[in-house]
């Protein structure tokens, strides 16, 4: 009894894989690219690779697949839990990507020789508190629409129009609707945020 209770608002491993399986292959090439651009800037990982675990760790009940969440949003929530954890091991992990290593052996050839760039982070933290205020709402907005949310990481992506729908594989039409509902959207969280 208790088991049953406790898998009432989550997906069974055999409803989770009968919802991988009715993904549509246009479904699989989104879910394909926005796995690209979550782990972009992921040293040592393979988007395929994590793609692959995240599945493999949704049907094993590792990750909660809640009732009601269409399959491509299911997929993106742990693909970004993902991600975040793997950005959170490299920036606290003992391998500094980008330190400087000297060698014993002399460079022969000038023209290989690259000039050590010091970063500037000018995000202060009252700004990537806020920013992800406003991530978290706008995630929330577009939980019920794939769509809308599709387009909205063509934009992240700088692609736009045409570009975006072919990138999409959605018709102009459709392309059109998603982002006439994303903008309404947006304007909905702009409107609420000048209020608050």
């Amino acid at each position: 009894m208790r088991q049953a209770l406790e898998t009432d608002d989550r997906l069974s491993s055999a409803e989770v894989k009968l919802e991988l399986d009715n993904l549509s292959p246009a479904d699989w090439v989104r879910v394909e690219r926005l796995a690209r651009r979550i782990f972009s800037g992921v040293a040592h990982a393979s988007h395929e690779d994590i793609l692959h675990e995240a599945c493999v760790k949704l049907l094993s009940g590792e990750r909660i697949w809640h009732r009601g969440y269409a399959a491509i949003p299911a997929i993106v929530s742990v693909l970004e839990s993902m991600a975040s954890n793997h950005r959170k091991r490299e920036k606290n992990g003992p391998i500094d990507p980008n330190a400087a290593v000297a060698t014993a052996e002399p460079m022969e050839d000038e023209s290989v020789l690259v000039r050590q760039v010091e970063p500037v982070n000018s995000i202060t933290p009252e700004m990537a508190v806020s920013d992800g205020q406003q991530l978290t709402m706008l995630d929330a907005l577009l939980a019920d629409d794939v769509e809308a949310m599709l387009v909205a990481y063509e934009w992240a992506a700088g692609r736009r129009g045409r570009e975006a729908a072919e990138e999409l594989g959605m018709s102009v039409n459709q392309y059109e609707a998603a982002r006439k509902r994303l903008v309404r959207k947006l304007e909905s969280m702009e409107d609420e945020r000048r209020q608050g």
